[in-house]
């Protein structure tokens, strides 16, 4: 078979077909007859088969070319349900956003813009792998996620990092340690305190650490978890002093159910970034996802924060 044929070589032989005569196939298709009647020719040549057969009626379909009109009949409909999709798709009636980020990030931060492109998107899937900062770049690169949610900085290369939310790290207490807020704390004084911090792999965690080691402390947390929300639950009840971001328990600051502990150390700010794989274009619907993050921190960085 020759791979010179053109798909308008099938197009010509479906409406030939379907319209039972050369005239009226070149009507429809708005071309010349003899255009039609070499479309044919080309396509039965490259082919090697008769498709169609000239009659005083018409033409009629060959065996050959019945079996052929059903397969070619079946591939441009469903071109045209592809077609049909991805103009759904442009108009965000269908879709799929697919985004890691961590159990912290989902819940202190993502979850207001989630819940809002939904009630906007409602025919948009959202699928959320809950991973770390490192794990979710290897999704990204995998290509399991189109959009990444990441606790900033993180040195890598092959992605685009957008810082969207700033956050400080900070220490905190309940009622049971509040003595502790008498003076501010040396860095060795916070590195002999019964602390609860994330788990060590954390970027969050990495962060902290190597924050107190240029003062010459190294943190050894007695409790260390997953989650930054835990921390916090076990710090008002008093199991310890908890390593949180200030912007995610300012409702039990506020509350007096937390407390933040002093230092003479000034923890320096960062971001939360959104990150996406450098070169890789983003589907209509996370493309609309992002923009919707970027005016919303733009206008308000805390608007919706819970």
């Amino acid at each position: 078979m020759s791979l010179e044929v053109r798909t308008e070589h099938y197009r010509v032989f479906c409406m030939v077909a379907h319209e039972g005569s050369f005239s009226a196939a070149a009507r429809q298709l708005y071309i010349s007859q003899p255009a039609v009647s070499q479309a044919i020719a080309q396509l039965e040549k490259a082919l090697g088969v008769a498709l169609l057969i000239r009659t005083p009626r018409g033409v009629r379909l060959t065996e050959e070319g019945q079996t052929l009109l059903e397969y070619v009949d079946r591939a441009f409909r469903l071109m045209k349900s592809g077609q049909k999709k991805l103009a759904e798709m442009r108009s965000l009636q269908f879709g799929r956003v697919a985004i890691g980020a961590s159990d912290t990030l989902c819940r202190f931060f993502l979850m207001p813009y989630l819940s809002k492109f939904h009630e906007m998107h409602p025919d948009i899937a959202l699928q959320i792998t809950n991973c770390t900062s490192r794990e979710t770049l290897e999704q990204l690169r995998s290509g399991n996620v189109e959009l990444g949610f990441v606790n900033l900085p993180l040195d890598e290369e092959g992605f685009n990092m957008e810082p969207c939310f700033p956050v400080h790290d900070c220490f905190v207490v309940g009622e049971k340690f509040r003595s502790l807020l008498d003076h501010p704390l040396t860095p060795q004084e916070v590195g002999e305190l019964p602390l609860m911090m994330i788990e060590r792999s954390s970027n969050s965690r990495k962060f902290v650490d190597a924050c107190f080691v240029r003062e010459g402390v190294t943190l050894k947390p007695q409790i260390e978890l997953e989650s930054h929300e835990l921390i916090a639950e076990f710090a008002v009840i008093g199991l310890g002093v908890g390593c949180v971001m200030r912007e995610f328990v300012a409702r039990e600051i506020q509350e007096g159910r937390l407390f933040e502990l002093p230092m003479t150390l000034q923890l320096p700010a960062r971001s939360i970034g959104m990150v996406r794989s450098e070169g890789i274009p983003l589907s209509t619907a996370a493309a609309s996802f992002c923009r919707m993050i970027q005016q919303k921190e733009a206008e308000s960085p805390t608007a919706d924060m819970p």
